[in-house]
């Protein structure tokens, strides 16, 4: 039987018309997804911009001035930090809608803002520590039923998905456990190590709440004034600090005062370093231009330099209330010159005082606690190495 061409014709115009129906509805739906995906693409985005601000922000509350003191306020620092990450989170946009942290005052590990402590942060298999005083905040920002309502789609609805759930997380960390210097990082040519040490003994006993109470520093201007502000203070440089005797006091000649780079440095190298810290031609004289606490036996060793210098005055007064790190030793031994420091150490300072005319007996530096973040600290995963030294707050997962 042949078919007339005509109506061979319509029932191939009938066969077209029922595939490119089909085909509109699986490139309506392909479009619809694609949609949808990359809205919820950008959301994403959104909450992770959001998640690593407020972990960035709720940190930087880490560094509190108690934490200087006998007895660290731990409970309003995190709530400080809570607060701070909520701010940040809500100065944020995720889906048109700024965006909530729950405050999680008990820290929970399951909350949305969690204070914790890391020693390593690039261990990513790491958990955070809640028995010490934390250094970290991992935040999770997110839309769902419970917190910012899921994410309303568009197209989907027609294969029955009206809403997503996203979220996002970021982990903020000021790395401590410092053990060395090199000036590795863009931007800073130095670091802020004085020349100067101090024994590990005065230092613990500054830290247990011993010595003078004189001073006080405001941490917004870093004005030092006459006052008790529940940190205390002890003399650097050139008191003998030693105790008087054994391998911690000060032998003849010798004041503290430590070569930072090349041996015996001239009063005109103490007073650069005194005012803009160690460079990198200072630290080339050290293996691989890193000055660093040996990784076997924790210390390292450095040089002492003579004397009692009142040209430095000038420059030490200049950095009153100015944030330093001062190295640490355990035992020193050889006078002048040729004295040896068994550095164990490194501490933040900030002088409050300096008197370098008068006699001998009466000159002298006084310091207190006081935070330090230099960008070429080195850290590592040695506890006891360092006390208020860090690196700047960065994402760490």
């Amino acid at each position: 039987m042949r078919i007339h061409p005509a109506r061979l014709d319509r029932r191939r115009q009938g066969a077209v018309a029922l595939l490119t129906a089909f085909l509109m509805v699986v490139v309506l739906a392909v479009v619809a997804f694609a949609v949808d995906l990359g809205y919820m693409i950008v959301v994403r985005i959104q909450l992770q911009n959001a998640a690593d601000a407020a972990a960035m922000a709720g940190t930087s509350k880490l560094l509190d001035q108690s934490r200087l003191t006998v007895s660290p306020d731990q409970s309003t620092t995190m709530a400080n930090a809570r607060a701070e990450a909520q701010r940040f989170s809500y100065a944020n946009f995720g889906g048109g809608i700024a965006l909530t942290l729950a405050g999680n005052p008990s820290n929970d590990p399951n909350g949305d803002i969690v204070c914790g402590y890391l020693s390593d942060p690039t261990n990513q298999n790491q958990a955070l520590d809640y028995t010490q005083f934390p250094n970290s905040v991992r935040v999770r920002v997110r839309r769902d039923d419970v917190t910012n309502g899921s994410l309303s789609l568009f197209f989907a609805r027609v294969m029955g998905i009206d809403h997503e759930s996203l979220s996002a997380t970021a982990t903020a960390t000021y790395w401590d456990r410092i053990s060395g210097f090199s000036i590795h990082t863009p931007g800073h040519s130095t670091c802020l190590l004085l020349p100067f040490a101090l024994d590990v003994n005065t230092w613990n006993d500054v830290l247990a709440g011993n010595g003078p109470d004189n001073f006080s520093r405001n941490t917004t201007t870093g004005a030092v004034t006459a006052g008790s502000d529940n940190i205390h203070e002890c003399k650097l440089y050139p008191l003998s600090n030693g105790g008087g005797g054994g391998s911690n006091s000060l032998p003849p000649g010798n004041f503290g005062t430590v070569d930072i780079g090349a041996a015996n440095n001239s009063t005109a190298d103490i007073a650069r370093q005194i005012l803009y810290g160690p460079n990198a031609s200072d630290l080339s004289h050290f293996p691989n231009g890193v000055v660093q606490l040996d990784s076997i036996t924790h210390t390292l060793t450095l040089n002492g330099d003579t004397g009692v210098s009142a040209g430095v005055k000038d420059e030490l007064a200049s950095i009153v209330g100015q944030p330093r790190i001062i190295p640490l030793y355990s035992a020193v031994s050889g006078p002048g010159n040729n004295a040896q420091y068994t550095i164990v150490g490194f501490a933040g300072i900030t002088i409050t005082e300096v008197v370098l005319t008068g006699s001998l007996s009466s000159k002298h530096l006084t310091i207190q606690p006081c935070f330090c973040i230099d960008p070429n600290a080195l850290p590592g995963n040695t506890a006891n190495t360092s006390t208020y030294v860090y690196t700047p707050v960065a994402l760490t997962r």
